[in-house]
């Protein structure tokens, strides 16, 4: 479960910069585009901390179980 998390972290983190990058070449100030851009930025990054939040969750859970004999 560690490594999917990481793994979609790491896939955001991907699609973020490439998003960024697509940006300079565009006027962002036109029809609100910069407002909904900088809304889903703040919302990617909100999710993308709760995600590796809930991973230090997962892991604690996984150590607390106790083992069958």
């Amino acid at each position: 479960m560690s490594q999917q998390i990481d793994n979609v972290a790491s896939e955001i983190d991907a699609s973020m910069k490439k998003l960024r990058a697509s940006m300079r070449g565009i006027q962002i100030r036109t029809a609100g585009f910069k407002r909904d851009h900088d809304a889903l930025a703040r919302g990617v990054a909100d999710f993308t901390v709760l995600l590796i939040e809930a991973e230090a969750l997962v892991n604690k859970e996984r150590t607390r179980r106790r083992r069958r004999r």
